[in-house]
């Protein structure tokens, strides 16, 4: 229960700031993810990029935190998985992110193991004011 009130204080603390171009919820397909339903949520301040997976059946998540460079992002865990890093590739209304190391450490799994390649679907759009939704539809 505390994960999933922390998740929606971290959705609705972005609302708050300047929405970036792929803020949203996001359905992820992943080519090796051992049977798990997962979401995502992607939240920008300037080149600063933060991304929660969110397994739907365990209620168990992480948090990445880096840097943005045009539509790239190299991420690392903040809350999760002990040492991970994920590169992050971003498109309107998608992204495709791939697992480049997880070590779990002694209290967390990895959601997606290293080599894994997760296809982000945007299915909520935070971008409100002059921007696009989900599909790049005008706003």
């Amino acid at each position: 229960m505390k994960k999933l009130i922390f998740l929606v204080l971290l959705i609705g603390a972005s609302a708050v700031k300047a929405a970036g171009p792929n803020d949203g919820l996001y359905l992820v397909d992943v080519s090796s993810a051992a049977n798990r339903a997962l979401a995502a949520t992607v939240h920008q301040d300037g080149s600063n990029v933060v991304l929660v997976l969110l397994d739907l059946e365990s209620n168990e998540f992480e948090a990445f935190q880096g840097a943005r460079v045009g539509d790239q992002a190299e991420l690392e865990s903040i809350l999760g998985a002990e040492s991970s890093k994920y590169r992050a590739n971003f498109a309107i209304g998608s992204a495709r992110i791939v697992v480049e190391s997880c070590d779990p450490g002694t209290v967390f799994d990895c959601l997606v193991p290293a080599g894994g390649i997760m296809i982000l679907t945007q299915v909520i759009s935070g971008t409100t004011e002059g921007g696009r939704g989900a599909r790049g539809e005008r706003l």
